[in-house]
């Protein structure tokens, strides 16, 4: 999966992670859109997460928590327990359903291919990294790559979470990538169309002062 960097102030939260520093590091990550303290947190998540392992952990300023975490696989929620002193459930693996059949080689190409275009538009990413993606045989790592990366909202982050198959998760990034691709490759062009005409517009002016 993908490593994920956070930044945690809430007390029940660094509560978890010091738990969790002294067992064996797993935790569940749960997305919540805006948190509010008048809803109990049951209340603010998604019944699917990903199960992830604490790759390091330090104490920032103000009492916060500076996190990097690696996603492991899914689960989900069957029955909440406490909120005290954490959130804490009882859970069960959810991983995806991977199918292996041609659409799925077909799609998982497509994704690779955007995924390279994309990067190279829109991140100043090393060489090595855009070409690593070129190198990626994991089609489920590549699909939560993809989708760490590209301009989409929570909601669309947690339906591709949510997703069981991961025919139907390529598919969804395909189809976000190519726009954002044709978004991107539109941008450079407009962007490139605009220092002509500057470059046009000084020139003629240095022309009409000489």
């Amino acid at each position: 999966f993908v490593v994920l960097f956070f930044l945690l102030g809430a007390t029940n939260s660094l509560n978890l992670l010091e738990e969790a520093m002294k067992s064996n590091r797993v935790i569940g990550v749960l997305g919540v859109e805006k948190q509010t303290e008048q809803r109990p947190i049951f209340d603010q998540t998604s019944n699917i997460g990903t199960v992830a392992r604490i790759l390091y952990m330090t104490r920032a300023t103000d009492n916060n928590a500076v996190l990097v975490v690696y996603g492991l696989t899914r689960f989900q929620i069957t029955r909440w327990l406490s909120d005290k002193p954490y959130p804490r459930a009882h859970v069960t693996l959810a991983p995806e359903i991977l199918e292996s059949d041609i659409e799925t080689e077909a799609l998982h190409r497509s994704l690779r291919d955007l995924s390279k275009e994309v990067f190279s538009l829109s991140l100043n990413a090393p060489k090595e990294a855009v070409e690593g993606l070129a190198r990626m045989r994991d089609p489920l790592g590549l699909a939560y790559i993809a989708a760490a990366h590209a301009d989409i909202d929570f909601e669309r982050r947690q339906k591709l979470l949510e997703e069981d198959s991961l025919k139907a998760k390529l598919r969804e990034l395909v189809a976000i990538l190519s726009h954002e691709k044709e978004v991107l490759s539109l941008g450079k062009k407009i962007q490139s169309e605009a220092r002509d005409e500057m470059n046009k517009t000084q020139r003629d002016y240095y022309l009409r002062q000489q």
